[in-house]
């Protein structure tokens, strides 16, 4: 696959925004097909802060991702968050079972996604944020953002969800 064709998930710590623009940079030098790019960190996070950067992830795609985890991960998740309809990411909807807003712009076929505060165990919103990068948009890689990681970002690969 061309380098132009691949998707790639930046996952941003809010610490860390200029990383990301030096990074969508970087990946739009190396050939991959980028655009949209904020001017600077700060317009990065007012783009994502904004409301129409909301990404939204039904409530029943997640239900088949949790399904797939390991039992002893699903229970300690919900024993420590609660049902998924409790995390702070979850939309409620008349019309169909919700869904999970993931705090996200596209830039081409690199996405920015804000992840949200992490704990262990993660949360069902961040878990969403992970099963929205793997099937909503069949991310190939993601790069973590960080100051604590910088200057060499976590990468990794993104299974293809069951």
């Amino acid at each position: 696959m061309d380098k132009s064709e691949r998707k790639i998930a930046l996952i941003l710590d809010p610490d860390a925004p200029q990383a990301a623009i030096d990074k969508l940079h970087a990946l739009k030098a190396e050939g991959y097909r980028v655009a949209h790019i904020p001017a600077n960190g700060d317009a990065l996070m007012r783009a994502l802060l904004a409301d129409d950067a909301e990404e939204m992830f039904q409530r029943g795609d997640y239900g088949t991702y949790f399904a797939t985890l390991p039992r002893a991960l699903q229970d300690s998740v919900n024993q420590r968050w609660g049902a998924p309809e409790r995390d702070p990411a979850f939309r409620e909807s008349r019309l169909d079972c919700g869904a999970f807003a993931i705090r996200a712009i596209r830039c081409g076929n690199v996405v920015v996604a804000m992840e949200p505060p992490y704990d262990l165990p993660p949360s069902h919103g961040n878990l969403a944020l992970y099963a929205w990068i793997a099937d909503g948009i069949r991310a190939q890689a993601i790069v973590h953002l960080a100051k604590e990681r910088l200057p060499d970002a976590a990468v990794c690969a993104v299974p293809p969800l069951a």
